[in-house]
C-alpha cells in the first residue's frame, strides 16, 4: 500500500501541479474525509477490509457529575483528559473495537448516557464498567480513579493521525512514511472521486476532516483507467 504522501503526489501529477505544495496539503485532507466515506461504504456491506486497528493508550481525570449533563447519576465520573479522536462505526454499529483495561483483561460496556441511569440500577450488571463518547470525550462509569488511571482504545479512525497515545505522547501513525490504512483497490476508487471533482473538500478554518453522513458512489463512466 502507499503512503498519504504518495497518493496525493499521484493526484497533483494526474492535476499537472507535482510541485504545488499547498494543494498538497489539502488534498491530504481530502484523501482522509473520502476515505472515512468509502471504509462506511463497505462496512454497509458487511464486508470485511482486512483493515487493522489502531490502539492508543488515554489518561482519565475525575470530574463533577454534571459534567455529563445528567445529574445524580449516583457513580464515579470519569473522563478522558484529551478529546478522543472520532471513530468509524463498525458493522454492529458500535464505535470503538475495545475500551478497557490497558492489558486487554477487562472490557468496558459501551451504554449510552440516557440509558445509564437505568443501566446501573440493574440486579446483576449494575456494577460493571461502562463508557459512553459524548463530545470526542471519553466518559467512564462505575471505575475509581486510583485504580484505573489509563485506559486502552481499539477503533478504525477517521482520521488515522489522530490517534495519538497520551502516555507516549506521539501519533501512532505518519503521513509521511506509513501506508495508508485503505485497501489498494479502494486507493484507486479515491483517487478517481478526487480528480472527478477538482476541489478538496476541507474544513478552511479549523483543517479538520469533514466526515458526513452521505455515502459517495463513483458513476463507472467516472473512473479511469491507470
Amino acid at each position: 500500500m502507499a503512503t498519504l504522501n504518495e497518493i496525493a503526489d499521484s493526484i497533483l501529477i494526474d492535476l499537472g501541479k507535482p510541485f504545488d505544495h499547498n494543494l498538497r496539503e489539502a488534498l491530504k485532507f481530502t484523501i482522509k474525509t473520502y476515505r472515512a466515506r468509502l471504509l462506511r461504504q463497505e462496512f454497509d456491506k458487511a464486508i470485511d477490509l482486512g483493515l487493522d486497528s489502531q490502539h492508543i493508550t488515554i489518561k482519565l481525570q475525575l470530574v463533577d457529575k454534571a459534567d455529563t449533563c445528567v445529574t445524580n447519576v449516583g457513580c464515579n465520573v470519569l473522563r478522558s483528559v484529551n478529546k478522543v479522536p472520532r471513530p468509524l462505526k463498525l458493522k454492529n454499529d458500535e464505535l470503538f473495537e475495545y475500551v478497557g483495561a490497558v492489558d486487554g483483561s477487562n472490557s468496558y460496556i459501551r451504554t449510552r448516557l440516557a440509558e445509564l441511569p437505568y443501566a446501573l440500577k440493574l440486579k446483576y450488571n449494575g456494577s460493571l464498567k461502562r463508557y459512553d463518547w459524548i463530545n470526542e470525550y471519553l466518559y467512564v462509569f462505575n471505575v475509581k480513579l486510583n485504580r484505573q488511571r489509563n485506559l486502552r482504545i481499539s477503533a478504525i479512525f477517521a482520521d488515522p493521525s489522530k490517534a495519538k497515545d497520551d502516555c507516549s505522547e506521539v501519533s501512532c501513525y505518519s503521513d509521511d512514511d506509513m501506508e495508508f490504512p485503505l485497501a489498494d483497490h479502494l486507493v484507486q476508487v479515491l483517487i478517481e472521486m478526487v480528480l472527478s471533482g477538482k476541489q478538496p473538500i476541507i474544513n478552511e478554518e479549523s483543517q479538520e476532516v469533514n466526515v458526513q453522513d452521505d455515502i459517495v458512489q463513483v458513476p463507472a463512466t467516472q473512473r479511469r483507467r491507470r
